[in-house]
């Protein structure tokens, strides 16, 4: 199909290069001369992590040009994506929308298909049918296709929506429409036809409603503060009803970007012009614009509280994009917080790993530029922390103190853990946990996502295949947390160099052991014993997991599930432990429902080649299950979907390594099948830390851990060729059996008890080209990348 979309902003760039990419013939049209000159060279004009990806493949099938009219002419349907920017009265400007329906209704000599992309106010459908009624002599149908699109993951959102709404009045319309968006809900989800005022209403309901949840949790969170309640407990409290989805329930320092506010005002604006006042929107507006000066509100009265003011003082800034993994700005707080500061007399250092360009041509205010977060903070009187990146996640305490003419820290999106901070010697502020915020909580130790524990409550940890790639991470992370912990692994296939940093701390202590075996022997020579208290938690993690071990010793790894686990669950009921079994998306087999709840009971070949693992898995469940009925234990079930990063075997056979491994050594990347079998792939850090927190959670039921961004096979091969700067050719083998066709967890039931990943695709590989890097190095630059056969 020959598609126009005309306007090259965020959406409509977006939009085209994904239909195109779909095999459409794509025109997009823009009277920005730079921009579309920009465009004809390669180049992307905003920040959108994998558009660039997605723009190289789809790149013959794009046509970029100035001339809408030549556009309307060539194509079946245009859609139009122009901004709707707010108007004094909180109004949508509609000029630049129907002077593109005036240019199409003038250039069209032949029934066209006009689509509003464009987020318009209900009713604008009728008023274009009633303006082309006037302009044009040909059928054009009008439809309503709103967006949904989520910067810093629109690329994904616009492949695998979650819906796809439409709004039309003909089968032709809907038709057309249909052959459009077919190739991207594939995974089941639908496109919903509806009439075109319902579709307007639909984004506009959807965006309020967004920004009413985000305006709730804000608004509990300050109220938090001034109880002394911890806005994570009560998130997790009120969000495990069933009936209540977690997300969006975060508190911070308030939404921006180019949809929530602008969308929230103009709902507003047609409910008053309807005669219905959104008296719940509309609070949720005033309560959004309050949250943005929280954080200046805060510093402003540290610094009154000791007697001085803002003037004169050194303000670092970290975050100014209104949002991580974009380079927009509009209406981000750290504009509205920057205005503040420098109003009262501060001096501002800002810095922002992708957005400084942006803020520098949209602030209001002038503001230092820093190269590097540690650079901003240098001399600072305090740091406010306002958007969300990974690299602001982990700073270096002693060293950020250290660089800090004053250590006070404010946190707007408690990515921080307030006991360590404090600890470090800050003086630090959050959003609803100001009550964590205190150096008697220094004790305490972050498990992830904000979930707390003490050493009152875990003592002596034991975590079995400790050597493992993960394993071997939460080992390391329990000891930071100031545990001890006792390792124990067959090294069948755990390699005792994944313990090197844990063997030097005291607190460690580990046995070669097969769990399949006795434990008893083991403890006595420790001079333990299986008696209540010796441990508080069992991590089970020991089963190979690579698919070239499923046909080297598929025993073991049945085994390992069945009688190992048994003897884990009997040492739990023994000590009082809570007893965590590693499971695996493996249970789902090529899951025939995606994405993957809980609650879908699996697609397994019990006699496949990966039939030793699915199956241990699912009767590791089931005896963790039966063995609670029985025995009252307190067992921990993790569903675990693709994880990767260092201490990866380099050899493992699994889609990470093997690429990395041949990139690097400039060899043809292996491709199962077309490579179009998606996976979901969480960096093992937000591994570890879901683990943790779900064995220190109620959650008894089996429960999802992975990342809920999907990815092809050929996109994960395209960006290591680009990470690697390698440029190697793909080599394609035939599809293994029962190789899983779709992979993408449903993460609901964790984020209930506050995890859900971090860490980016993008960043969690870069980490992990450089462990495979050394590995290389350490093997003479050889490493060889089995293969899976088609049929074992």
């Amino acid at each position: 199909m020959k598609v126009a979309i005309v306007g090259t902003g965020y959406v409509g760039l977006v939009a085209g290069v994904c239909f195109a990419d779909a095999g459409h013939n794509v025109w997009c049209v823009d009277r920005e001369a730079s921009k579309i000159a920009s465009l004809k060279k390669g180049e992307i004009p905003i920040y959108e992590p994998g558009l660039k990806d997605v723009f190289d493949r789809a790149e013959s099938r794009l046509v970029f040009t100035m001339d809408l009219a030549l556009a309307v002419e060539a194509c079946d349907v245009i859609f139009i994506a122009v901004g709707t920017p707010e108007t004094a009265d909180g109004s949508a400007d509609m000029g630049p929308t129907m002077a593109v329906v005036d240019a199409v209704a003038k250039a069209a000599t032949a029934p066209k298909t006009l689509v509003l992309k464009s987020t318009v106010p209900v009713g604008t459908a009728a008023k274009v049918r009633a303006r082309l009624a006037e302009v044009s002599k040909v059928e054009i149908d009008v439809v309503s296709n709103p967006e949904f699109l989520k910067e810093g993951a629109a690329v994904d959102d616009f492949l695998k929506p979650d819906r796809v709404v439409i709004g039309c009045q003909s089968a032709k319309a809907e038709a057309a429409m249909r052959e459009l968006y077919e190739p991207f809900v594939k995974n089941g989800h639908p496109i919903l036809f509806m009439d075109n005022v319902s579709a307007e209403m639909t984004k506009y309901a959807a965006n309020a409603f967004l920004s009413v949840k985000i305006s709730f949790i804000n608004e509990l969170a300050l109220l938090a503060d001034k109880l002394g309640a911890d806005i994570n407990d009560v998130r997790r409290g009120f969000t495990s009803d069933r009936r209540i989805n977690p997300a969006f329930f975060y508190p911070g320092v308030g939404f921006g970007g180019s949809c929530f506010p602008k969308d929230v005002k103009a709902l507003v604006h047609s409910g008053r012009a309807a005669g219905v006042p959104m008296a719940v929107v509309e609070a949720a507006d005033k309560v959004n614009d309050r949250q943005k000066l929280v954080l200046f509100d805060r510093v402003q009265s540290y610094f009154r509280e000791k007697g001085e003011s803002l003037s004169g003082k050194t303000i670092a800034i970290w975050g100014l994009a209104f949002k991580p993994h974009t380079d927009d700005v509009r209406e981000a707080p750290a504009m509205y917080i920057i205005e503040e500061l420098i109003d009262a007399g501060a001096k501002v250092i800002g810095f922002d790993p992708v957005a400084m360009e942006t803020a520098k041509a949209s602030f209001t205010r002038p503001f230092i530029e820093a190269k590097s977060a540690m650079e901003a903070a240098r001399g600072a009187d305090a740091l406010l922390i306002v958007t969300e990146w990974n690299e602001f996640r982990a700073p270096d305490l002693r060293e950020l103190k250290s660089a800090m003419k004053n250590p006070a820290l404010f946190d707007g999106r408690n990515v921080l853990d307030p006991a360590k901070v404090s600890a470090a010697g800050f003086d630090y502020f959050c959003i609803g946990r100001q009550s964590r915020s205190t150096t008697q909580l220094a004790s305490a130790h972050a498990v992830g996502a904000g979930e707390k524990t003490s050493s009152s409550k875990v003592g002596r940890v034991l975590v079995a295949g400790a050597a493992g790639f993960v394993p071997s991470h939460v080992v390391d992370a329990l000891l930071e947390q100031g545990l001890e912990v006792i390792g124990v692994d067959s090294l069948i296939t755990g390699r005792e160099e994944n313990l090197k940093r844990a063997r030097e701390n005291p607190k460690f202590r580990f046995v070669k052991h097969d769990i399949c075996e006795p434990i008893e022997p083991v403890l006595e020579r420790l001079g333990l014993s299986a008696s209540p208290g010796t441990f508080t938690e069992i991590y089970n993690l020991a089963s190979p997991a690579s698919p070239v071990d499923f046909a080297k010793i598929p025993l073991s790894i049945l085994e390992t599930a069945s009688v190992g686990h048994r003897r884990m669950l009997d040492l739990a009921k023994a000590t009082g432990a809570v007893c965590l079994f590693a499971s695996s998306s493996e249970v789902y087999g090529d899951a025939e429902v995606h994405p993957q709840l809980e609650s879908y009971f699996g697609n397994v070949n019990t006699v496949g080649h990966r039939s030793c693992y699915d199956e241990a898995k699912r009767y590791g469940e089931a005896l963790s299950v039966a063995h609670a009925k029985e025995h009252g234990t307190k067992v921990r079930m993790a569903r675990i979907f693709n994880t990767y990063g260092p201490r990866m075997r380099p050899n493992d056979g699994r889609i990470i390594p093997n690429f990395f491994m041949q990139a690097l050594q400039g060899k043809p990347l292996t491709v199962y099948g077309d490579g179009s079998q998606t996976r979901s792939f969480c960096f093992v850090s937000d591994l570890v830390s879901g683990l943790i927190a779900l064995c220190r959670s109620s959650e008894s039921r089996p429960t999802n851990l992975g990342n809920p961004i999907e990815r092809s096979v050929l996109e994960i091969a395209t960006t290591v060729n680009k990470l690697t700067s390698s440029s190697v050719a793909l080599s394609t083998l035939p599809l293994p059996e029962n190789d899983p066709k779709m992979r993408r967890p449903d993460i609901a039931r964790a984020k209930a008890f506050g995890w859900e990943p971090r860490v980016s695709l993008e960043d969690g590989l870069k980490t992990s080209m450089a462990y495979f890097k050394d590995q290389l190095s350490q093997a003479g630059g050889k490493v060889a990348t089995p293969t899976v056969e088609a049929s074992l």
